[in-house]
């Protein structure tokens, strides 16, 4: 993912991952505001899943780099587990806020944009949070409002998360294993239970479509 810092010296716009800046030279890593930037970064990318979410939230909050795009990036993902673990519910505010963070900043860089959906969708769906169908519409609305609602990536795995929330984690996992083809076995049993779970989730799948 490509993320810039500005350096201190020549005040040029710079990839992070850059050794110095290429126009003069600095060493941006370990001099002046970017360098701070930096190493609280790394600070943040070591702490989100060790530590408690609330410190790590405030220390962002009273951070004097709490507005730079590299410092947003991570409080969203920091913001999006706490929203998931704080109650068990994703309430549709909560996660407008976090991809409003994230769309505001993929202005600088779409690579913001692609790197949480890659984010998102590795934690979603999960057995702990449930999500329900007004909230669904309450997102689906908001992303149609900063023109992302064609990412269907999102859609698909919350979607995933009201099936779970409707029919229960053990239902879901054996929808997945059952479409598997990896799984497959040319049995009567295996067929039988493959029929159930398919016709289960297309008949809730198709309720869920006419309410939408």
């Amino acid at each position: 993912m490509k993320e810039y810092v500005v350096c201190d010296m020549c005040t040029a716009t710079v990839l992070s991952e850059g050794i110095s800046c290429d126009f003069c030279g600095n060493d941006f890593k370990n001099n002046g505001s970017s360098a701070e930037i930096l190493r609280f970064k790394d600070e943040i990318d070591r702490k989100i899943y060790t530590t408690d979410l609330f410190e790590l939230l405030n220390n962002i909050n009273k951070s004097k780099y709490k507005d730079h795009p590299i410092i947003l990036f991570r409080k969203a993902k920091v913001l999006l587990i706490n929203y998931m673990a704080n109650d068990g519910v994703i309430e549709a505010g909560e996660f407008c806020e976090v991809f409003h963070i994230v769309n505001s900043i993929s202005k600088i860089s779409e690579d913001y944009w692609t790197e949480f959906i890659t984010y998102f969708s590795v934690l979603f769906p999960t057995s702990h949070t449930k999500l329900f169908l007004e909230d669904f519409k309450a997102i689906q609305s908001f992303l149609n409002s900063i023109n992302r609602d064609e990412d269907k990536q999102i859609e698909d795995k919350l979607i995933q998360q009201m099936f779970i929330s409707e029919l229960g984690e053990t239902f879901f996992k054996q929808f997945k294993f059952y479409t598997n083809s990896k799984n497959f076995i040319n049995d009567n049993d295996f067929i039988n239970n493959q029929k159930y779970v398919l016709n289960k989730y297309n008949e809730y799948l198709n309720k869920l479509k006419n309410t939408i």
